[in-house]
């Protein structure tokens, strides 16, 4: 179990650090304004996955160990034709309104073309990810994920900086990496019949009832992640996004290493919430495991601002110097982030989902109001203030539903040996 653990862990890794380990080359070979582009069309990325699929494909474990491999292939084909219905008609949405998009997204018609095929591309990979996991096979999974990630990096490296194609290289190469594997998770279900040629409407309305109800806690998620992008792009414009994406893609370290140590600590805390008979003890180390997740989370912050500080000071990198005076904002945005995903799990154990939507959707109806008068007034600065105020709210809201759900000693005292 360690050892697929570890796996699984070390490849998310990977795949979710992928914009950290390209961003010391991107900074080199584009401006910030290239990089504005990047980052619009990675926040419609990640919207239209939301949209593409109906957040259909977390069903797929879900009915694994529900219903058997036999019956499982009906749910896929059931998301596949979710997935196509959703896609063409948000396509046909584009098209009716091709000259308005561009002007109040300062993203291009065929950027949204594209975000939108490539949306739809990466559910399938998702889907093929779960099964693995699902059936225990960490080293198809771990193969797969980190060959994504190099092909994606590779692309976009040789794209950027041999061809010279600017922030299309960028956009290209993280799409066709996707496109592939598209076509390879295509072929893999094909070839294990996981798709049929068969309309099961019962499968359809049973996976349509699950995913939908995830959606609005998943597009309150994308709201407080990437609101601000668009804002900025309308009231300013596409080279304030790229600093500001900047900034927050050197957030992502604490992000990447916060989501590895909760994964692995999980199921230790699961296992201790489950423990009745010595429920007071096992609390109490679940509050100190909390407290040294909260530390070296904070260590880790501390340490990141420290260094990317020095980077900038000591290496060419001007045109992004004013990402240096919003970091300090994002990286505590993310620190809180990172320890409301520690109460999030709790909650999760009780199954009380329902908490979790409210209070995800009350951060970000807040968000969106302090994010739009926050930039409009204080620009660059005002993005990652409200950033960080939307997450410390999330985070006391997140602490306050776990602790009624489960509740929790948080005194210094009373220490188990």
């Amino acid at each position: 179990m360690i050892k697929h653990s570890i796996i699984y862990i070390s490849s998310s890794f990977l795949s979710k650090a992928t914009p950290f380990i390209l961003l010391p080359v991107l900074t080199m070979y584009l401006s910030p304004e290239e990089m504005g582009n990047i980052s619009l069309f990675l926040s419609l990325v990640s919207l239209f996955l939301i949209l593409c699929g109906l957040s259909t494909d977390g069903i797929v474990p879900v009915d694994f160990f529900r219903l058997g491999k036999e019956r499982l292939k009906y749910s896929i084909t059931a998301i596949c034709m979710i997935i196509f219905f959703v896609t063409v008609s948000m396509g046909a949405i584009f098209f009716l309104y091709r000259e308005l998009l561009p002007s109040i997204t300062n993203i291009s018609y065929v950027y949204f073309n594209l975000a939108l095929i490539v949306a739809s591309c990466q559910i399938f990979t998702f889907v093929n990810l779960s099964l693995w996991q699902s059936e225990g096979e960490p080293i198809k999974f771990g193969f797969y994920e980190v060959s994504q990630s190099l092909l994606n990096i590779s692309l976009s490296l040789y794209l950027v900086v041999v061809l010279k194609l600017g922030d299309d290289g960028r956009i290209f190469g993280y799409s066709i990496s996707y496109f592939f594997f598209f076509l390879l998770s295509l072929l893999i279900l094909f070839k294990r019949k996981l798709i049929v040629f068969s309309l099961n409407l019962q499968r359809i309305r049973e996976v349509l009832r699950f995913g939908v109800l995830l959606m609005p806690h998943a597009i309150a998620l994308w709201i407080t992640a990437n609101i601000s992008r668009f804002f900025l792009a309308n009231l300013m414009d596409n080279t304030y996004v790229g600093i500001y994406f900047v900034a927050t893609q050197l957030g992502i370290v604490i992000t990447v290493v916060a989501l590895a140590t909760q994964k692995a600590f999980v199921p230790y805390m699961y296992n201790l919430l489950n423990d009745k008979r010595n429920a007071e003890q096992s609390r109490r180390k679940v509050v100190i495991a909390a407290y040294y997740y909260f530390i070296f989370t904070f260590m880790l912050a501390a340490a990141a601002f420290l260094v990317f500080s020095l980077i900038f000071k000591y290496y060419e990198v001007s045109e992004y110097l004013a990402a240096l005076d919003i970091l300090p904002w994002i990286l505590a945005g993310v620190l809180f982030h990172s320890w409301g995903i520690f109460f999030t799990n709790i909650t999760l154990y009780t199954k009380e989902t329902q908490y979790l939507s409210i209070a995800t959707f009350i951060a970000a109806c807040f968000h969106i109001i302090v994010s739009y008068f926050g930039i409009k007034f204080y620009g660059l600065l005002g993005a990652a203030i409200s950033f960080t105020i939307t997450n410390f709210i999330a985070l006391v809201l997140s602490a306050f539903t776990s602790n009624l759900l489960v509740p929790l000693s948080w005194r210094f005292h009373n220490t188990p040996s």
